[in-house]
């Protein structure tokens, strides 16, 4: 006799097409775990591979290091304030820097929970 927990049987109210052919109206939960594990997650739609293939990535790329971005306004960011740059940023409360000081935000919140969250600024001493 085996036990119920091994073999817990549940209805499906609602199984989208691409399921209905493997549900049944009772399946075990061993067979639906291998049937979820079985699936290639990972594998890209006919529809993207068609939209890859129509209009491929150009992207924006740096001249200088060659770091490519998907929209111009961060090639312009990085230019700006980050391309052969030294970190502009400090932190307050330990020897992290950055080239962002919404990066050093970030950190202090993370990192230093509870304490004032500001950056220093090396370029002006602020």
């Amino acid at each position: 006799m085996r036990r119920c927990s091994q073999f817990v049987k549940f209805t499906h109210s609602f199984v989208s097409e691409l399921f209905a052919a493997y549900w049944n109206e009772y399946s075990t939960l061993r067979e639906t775990l291998a049937f979820h594990q079985s699936l290639d997650w990972k594998k890209t739609s006919s529809k993207q591979q068609q939209q890859q293939q129509q209009f491929p990535q150009q992207g924006h790329v740096c001249k200088n290091c060659g770091k490519s971005y998907k929209q111009r306004n961060n090639l312009v960011r990085h230019f700006k304030y980050e391309c052969g740059k030294n970190p502009r940023f400090q932190c307050p409360y330990c020897n992290f820097r950055t080239k962002q000081r919404y990066n050093m935000y970030s950190h202090i919140k993370n990192k230093h929970l509870g304490l004032k969250i500001f950056a220093i600024d090396l370029e002006t001493g602020n």
